[in-house]
């Protein structure tokens, strides 16, 4: 069994950032419209796909967004545990 628990906050709050920031780009991205010199099937089946990844861009958006909360909670615990296990080390109760 291990007798410490190591958390690297750094790390923690990178990868929070890189969440965001892929997030935001989700989020800033506009339905696309395209259209190709092809066929109207061609046509028809691109703007199919890009319509369901309209939709399912929006909920990996969201899905990003609870990741990100999720990552900013766990550094916010580890922060606030850490600070009040020093200050009891230090005799400020």
């Amino acid at each position: 069994m291990a007798d410490r628990i190591l958390i690297d906050l750094d790390w923690v709050d990178e990868l929070r950032s890189d969440v965001a920031g892929t997030r935001k780009r989700l989020s800033r991205s506009s339905g696309a419209t395209a259209q190709v010199h092809s066929s109207p099937k061609v046509n028809e089946a691109l703007r199919s796909f890009l319509d369901k990844w309209d939709e399912r861009r929006e909920d990996l958006a969201d899905t990003m967004e609870g990741v990100e909360k999720a990552l900013q909670a766990i550094n916010k615990s580890f922060t606030s545990t850490e600070d009040k296990l020093l200050d009891q080390l230090n005799g400020k109760s």
